[in-house]
Protein backbone atom coordinates (compact mmCIF):
# COMPACT_ATOMS: atom_id res chain seq x y z
CA UNK A 1 0.00 0.00 0.00
CA UNK A 2 2.89 2.35 0.71
CA UNK A 3 3.68 2.31 -2.74
CA UNK A 4 0.20 2.84 -4.00
CA UNK A 5 -0.31 6.14 -1.66
CA UNK A 6 3.12 7.04 -3.01
CA UNK A 7 1.82 6.77 -6.62
CA UNK A 8 -1.64 9.01 -5.61
CA UNK A 9 0.80 12.00 -3.66
CA UNK A 10 3.16 11.88 -7.16
CA UNK A 11 -0.25 11.90 -9.32
CA UNK A 12 -1.86 14.52 -7.58
CA UNK A 13 1.13 16.53 -8.07
CA UNK A 14 1.28 16.07 -11.66
CA UNK A 15 -2.53 17.11 -11.89
CA UNK A 16 -1.78 20.45 -9.75
CA UNK A 17 1.30 21.30 -12.48
CA UNK A 18 -1.19 20.13 -15.71
CA UNK A 19 -3.86 22.38 -14.20
CA UNK A 20 -1.33 25.16 -13.80
CA UNK A 21 -0.08 24.81 -17.11
CA UNK A 22 -3.53 24.00 -18.49
CA UNK A 23 -2.96 21.13 -20.02
CA UNK A 24 -6.67 19.59 -19.65
CA UNK A 25 -5.98 16.25 -21.84
CA UNK A 26 -2.72 15.50 -19.00
CA UNK A 27 -5.27 16.35 -16.43
CA UNK A 28 -7.96 14.11 -17.97
CA UNK A 29 -5.41 11.18 -18.29
CA UNK A 30 -3.49 11.66 -14.98
CA UNK A 31 -7.34 11.70 -13.10
CA UNK A 32 -8.37 8.31 -14.85
CA UNK A 33 -4.98 6.76 -13.79
CA UNK A 34 -5.65 7.94 -10.80
CA UNK A 35 -9.24 6.63 -10.41
CA UNK A 36 -6.76 3.16 -11.40
CA UNK A 37 -4.98 3.64 -8.16
CA UNK A 38 -7.86 4.00 -5.83
CA UNK A 39 -9.72 0.75 -7.37
CA UNK A 40 -6.18 -1.19 -7.01
CA UNK A 41 -5.85 0.07 -3.89
CA UNK A 42 -9.42 -1.03 -2.74
CA UNK A 43 -9.06 -4.40 -4.57
CA UNK A 44 -5.75 -5.04 -1.92
CA UNK A 45 -8.00 -4.07 0.94
CA UNK A 46 -10.70 -6.45 0.18
CA UNK A 47 -7.96 -9.45 -0.48
CA UNK A 48 -6.38 -8.20 2.60
CA UNK A 49 -9.87 -8.71 4.50
CA UNK A 50 -10.22 -11.83 3.01
CA UNK A 51 -6.55 -12.75 4.15
CA UNK A 52 -6.84 -11.91 7.56
CA UNK A 53 -10.74 -13.49 8.25
CA UNK A 54 -11.23 -15.98 10.63
CA UNK A 55 -10.63 -19.89 8.66
CA UNK A 56 -12.93 -22.36 9.13
CA UNK A 57 -11.34 -24.90 11.21
CA UNK A 58 -11.48 -28.32 11.75
CA UNK A 59 -14.62 -29.32 14.43
CA UNK A 60 -12.72 -31.78 15.96
CA UNK A 61 -9.78 -31.39 18.35
CA UNK A 62 -9.72 -29.49 21.49
CA UNK A 63 -8.36 -25.43 21.36
CA UNK A 64 -7.84 -22.19 23.13
CA UNK A 65 -7.52 -18.78 22.49
CA UNK A 66 -4.59 -16.83 23.19
CA UNK A 67 -4.16 -12.72 23.26
CA UNK A 68 -0.94 -11.87 21.40
CA UNK A 69 1.15 -9.20 23.63
CA UNK A 70 2.91 -6.36 22.24
CA UNK A 71 6.07 -8.30 23.83
CA UNK A 72 5.61 -11.66 21.74
CA UNK A 73 4.58 -9.37 18.57
CA UNK A 74 7.66 -7.52 18.80
CA UNK A 75 9.85 -10.83 19.98
CA UNK A 76 8.40 -12.97 17.51
CA UNK A 77 7.10 -15.25 19.80
CA UNK A 78 3.54 -16.98 20.52
CA UNK A 79 2.86 -17.77 24.23
CA UNK A 80 2.34 -21.03 24.95
CA UNK A 81 1.10 -20.80 28.42
CA UNK A 82 -2.45 -21.35 27.84
CA UNK A 83 -1.50 -24.12 25.40
CA UNK A 84 0.64 -26.25 27.78
CA UNK A 85 -1.90 -25.77 30.68
CA UNK A 86 -4.68 -27.16 28.27
CA UNK A 87 -2.27 -30.11 26.83
CA UNK A 88 -2.59 -29.04 23.39
CA UNK A 89 0.89 -28.93 22.89
CA UNK A 90 3.38 -32.73 22.45
CA UNK A 91 5.53 -32.40 26.21
CA UNK A 92 7.83 -34.98 24.92
CA UNK A 93 10.19 -33.05 22.71
CA UNK A 94 9.25 -34.08 19.35
CA UNK A 95 8.84 -31.61 16.37
CA UNK A 96 5.26 -31.28 15.39
CA UNK A 97 3.55 -29.76 12.19
CA UNK A 98 1.70 -25.98 12.42
CA UNK A 99 -0.67 -25.22 9.72
CA UNK A 100 -1.60 -21.55 9.55
CA UNK A 101 -5.00 -19.72 8.36
CA UNK A 102 -2.99 -17.91 5.68
CA UNK A 103 -1.57 -20.65 3.62
CA UNK A 104 1.57 -21.77 4.91
CA UNK A 105 2.68 -24.66 7.13
CA UNK A 106 6.35 -25.34 9.27
CA UNK A 107 7.34 -27.82 11.57
CA UNK A 108 8.51 -26.23 15.01
CA UNK A 109 9.47 -27.66 18.63
CA UNK A 110 9.23 -26.26 21.90
CA UNK A 111 12.11 -24.02 23.25
CA UNK A 112 12.33 -22.98 26.56
CA UNK A 113 8.54 -21.58 26.76
CA UNK A 114 8.21 -20.61 22.90
CA UNK A 115 8.18 -22.47 19.43
CA UNK A 116 11.54 -22.48 17.72
CA UNK A 117 10.48 -21.30 14.90
CA UNK A 118 10.30 -17.66 15.49
CA UNK A 119 11.04 -16.42 11.96
CA UNK A 120 7.69 -18.88 11.07
CA UNK A 121 5.26 -16.76 13.92
CA UNK A 122 6.83 -13.39 12.51
CA UNK A 123 5.85 -14.41 8.78
CA UNK A 124 2.34 -15.57 10.04
CA UNK A 125 1.30 -12.54 12.81
CA UNK A 126 2.38 -10.09 9.37
CA UNK A 127 0.36 -12.11 6.70
CA UNK A 128 -2.49 -11.93 9.12
CA UNK A 129 -1.84 -8.47 10.23
CA UNK A 130 -1.61 -9.24 13.97
CA UNK A 131 -1.57 -6.58 16.33
CA UNK A 132 -0.67 -6.16 20.11
CA UNK A 133 -4.30 -7.24 22.14
CA UNK A 134 -5.22 -9.46 19.35
CA UNK A 135 -5.88 -13.13 19.67
CA UNK A 136 -5.10 -15.95 18.09
CA UNK A 137 -7.12 -19.39 18.11
CA UNK A 138 -4.40 -22.88 18.57
CA UNK A 139 -6.34 -25.88 17.66
CA UNK A 140 -4.98 -29.85 17.96
CA UNK A 141 -5.75 -31.65 14.78
CA UNK A 142 -3.38 -34.43 15.61
CA UNK A 143 -1.19 -35.13 18.26
CA UNK A 144 1.25 -33.69 16.59
CA UNK A 145 -0.57 -31.51 14.18
CA UNK A 146 -1.77 -27.96 15.19
CA UNK A 147 -3.37 -24.91 13.72
CA UNK A 148 -2.95 -21.17 14.15
CA UNK A 149 -5.53 -18.88 12.83
CA UNK A 150 -6.45 -15.05 13.97
CA UNK A 151 -10.07 -15.13 16.13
Amino acid sequence: MKRIDELEREIGLQIKFAQEGKDWAKVTNLGILGQELKKAKEEIERIEKVISAPQVLPLEGKSVEVEITKGALSQNYLPLTKMKKNNLLPTDGKSFFVETSVGFSFSTEITGNMLSARGKTREFYEKIGIRAGDKIIWRQIDPYKYHLSKL
